[in-house]
């Protein structure tokens, strides 16, 4: 496995994209080839970082320095001071992560991501990536020692509802689909958004498919 000591996660949201954010994505290559960096810094692809009005955004890891509002034009002096010298460039800053063990302020203090936990973090398109934040643990556990009516039963005891507007119990729709007659059954992914502005299920499948 190939190690780097920075990662740039590239927001790639419908939004940064018409901003430049592929164009952006090539520069930062360019340039890191350009300094001798290609082999230490790794550029990822991620969903909406969180201001994708201040687009193309960028999350640069193990900082957690968040750039935005970044042109072509930008990124050689990007690159040269934040990769090459160590520095923040501080123009570009639209905020800083607070590190995980730090006390966060009101209104966020309570506050706790669940579903899109992973969202601006882990590329969406490496499996990698996904385990490698605790994925597909539950996945594991359900082939290994449980049956399908044990998981049925946790899901149910668990609440856990749909993401749209009927806020239909899990655990029944399995339990119908499992009574259901016919020798084969089908899982379809339904991520349609029919509300205007409605991005539930988008959010999840860019940003955290698995």
């Amino acid at each position: 496995m190939k190690y780097f000591r920075s990662h740039v996660l590239v927001c790639v949201d419908p939004e940064c994209l018409e901003k430049g954010a592929h164009e952006v994505i090539d520069a930062i290559q360019d340039e890191l080839v350009s300094q001798g960096l290609i082999d230490e810094v790794q550029v990822l692809e991620t969903s909406r970082i969180g201001a994708c009005s201040q687009g193309p955004e960028i999350m640069v890891y193990p900082e957690g320095v968040h750039y935005g509002a970044l042109t072509v034009d930008d990124v050689p002096f990007l690159v040269e001071e934040h990769f090459l010298k160590g520095r923040i460039a501080k123009k570009f800053v639209i905020e800083t992560t607070k590190a995980a063990d730090e006390e966060l302020s009101a209104p966020t203090a309570k506050e706790m991501r669940i579903v899109l936990r992973n969202c601006g973090v882990i590329d969406p398109c490496n499996i990698e990536d996904y385990i490698a934040e605790d994925g597909y643990q539950a996945l594991a556990k359900v082939l290994s020692s449980m049956s399908p009516d044990d998981v049925i039963e946790v899901v149910l005891k668990s609440g856990l509802r749909g993401r749209g507007g009927a806020g239909f119990p899990t655990g029944k729709k399995w339990m119908l689909a499992r009574d259901s007659i016919g020798e084969e059954k089908y899982i379809v992914c339904n991520a349609d958004e029919g509300d205007p502005g409605a991005f539930m299920n988008r959010r999840v499948l860019e940003g955290d498919p698995h």
